[in-house]
């Protein structure tokens, strides 16, 4: 497959690079506290700590609601399920790259805003994939609701998202005849990275999901009957046939492999001439994610691997994948690249001069600098 995290402008000199999304916010359905938020690995914000509570799509409507109760561990496994599966039946588990930073949790995700006095909020609209930003000298901030009232804009779809400290975070859908005001522009959030503060851009990245779930999803897939927002979770329930649909998740694995002091890098055919990153693939139904490391590296160059490694995860919002980082170590084959999909594929030696790389934000970046400055083989 073309590789999630890494294309042509996901590199080094681009601005707009890869998006760092909280890998704790796979779980759409349970609202509880995550409880090995410590134990996390991923090298992005950690923004999107689960709600102690659940909260509606329209301000002001609903009382906050009880989360259904949960063990400890399910709740773990639902909220980080490579850390809790039991037990993987390839895979071993990484310990915490030294690279992740101690980042607290402050955005506690929810489906009903509090029903109390309005507080002061932030607002992501869209249209469509782009977000309506001011800026100014290269940076780049958030509307407030008042401009957004200006505008014209419809709030009966908004959507809330939750709780940034103490902001309450809501997304709302632009009428697509609303021209920008002066200082303001539409951006995807590619080209925000680094111009939108962080904390704002790994909530944007969940919103312009929940929008495009809103979006595509007002009809039941079923019976063909319009749908209306679940009561108690973030689903689309049929009044007619009872179906529920979820906002959509795709997961992809992305893996590196290595053979002593080399690692193998391939170029897609839809990447840039000497642009080379490593191997990934959408998971396939009733494979573990183990055997979809191991299947794609099959297809994609004709290796066998062994002692496959968890190494952390991103959200991908583009449109609506996970992906989910291995490592893995090189066991036999030659390389044959699968030729509809891959132009180039080499190992490549860390000591050694080095192709074009994804950009810096990218887990597939972050595989490679693992790689090269923390892997246990340069160490020995």
């Amino acid at each position: 497959m073309c590789v999630p995290g890494a294309s042509t402008w996901d590199t080094d000199s681009a601005r707009s690079t890869a998006a760092c999304w909280s890998p704790c916010s796979t779980d759409r359905r349970s609202s509880a506290r995550c409880v090995t938020a410590s134990r996390c690995t991923s090298a992005w914000p950690r923004l999107h700590a689960p709600s102690p509570h659940s909260t509606s799509a329209i301000p002001g409507r609903t009382r906050l609601r009880q989360p259904r109760r949960r063990s400890a561990c399910r709740r773990a496994t639902r909220q980080h399920g490579l850390r809790h599966f039991s037990p993987p039946s390839t895979g071993t588990l990484h310990e915490p790259p030294s690279s992740a930073p101690d980042t607290a949790f402050r955005f506690l995700p929810a489906l009903h805003p509090p029903d109390e006095a309005p507080r002061a909020a932030l607002w992501f609209p869209f249209r469509g994939d782009r977000l309506l930003v001011r800026v100014a000298s290269e940076r780049a901030t958030l509307l407030d609701y008042a401009e957004l009232v200006a505008l014209g804009t419809d709030f009966e779809r908004a959507h809330y998202l939750g709780r940034l400290d103490d902001l309450d975070c809501y997304t709302v859908e632009l009428d697509p005849i609303v021209e920008p005001p002066a200082e303001t522009v539409l951006e995807g959030l590619r080209a925000l990275y680094g111009r939108l503060a962080d904390e704002h851009y790994s909530i944007a990245g969940r919103a312009v999901q929940i929008l495009l779930w809103d979006q595509t999803h007002r009809f039941c897939g079923r019976c063909g009957q319009p749908t209306a927002n679940a009561p108690a979770e973030r689903a689309k329930l049929c009044p007619s046939c009872g179906l529920l649909s979820f906002p959509r998740l795709s997961p992809a694995v992305i893996m590196l492999v290595q053979r002593g002091d080399e690692f193998l890098l391939a170029r897609n055919r839809a990447f840039a001439e000497g642009f080379y990153s490593v191997l990934a693939g959408f998971v396939e139904p009733g494979e573990s994610l183990e055997e979809a490391v191991a299947r794609e590296v099959r297809e994609e160059v004709d290796l066998e691997l062994k002692d496959v490694r968890y190494f952390g995860s991103q959200p991908w919002p583009f449109p609506h994948s996970l992906m989910i980082g291995f490592t893995a170590h090189y066991a036999s084959g030659q390389i044959r690249p699968q030729t509809e999909e891959i132009a180039e594929a080499a190992w490549f030696n860390r000591h050694g001069e080095l192709p074009r790389l994804p950009g810096k934000l990218s887990i597939a970046r972050r595989l490679i600098d693992w790689f090269l400055t923390e892997s246990p083989s340069r160490k020995s």
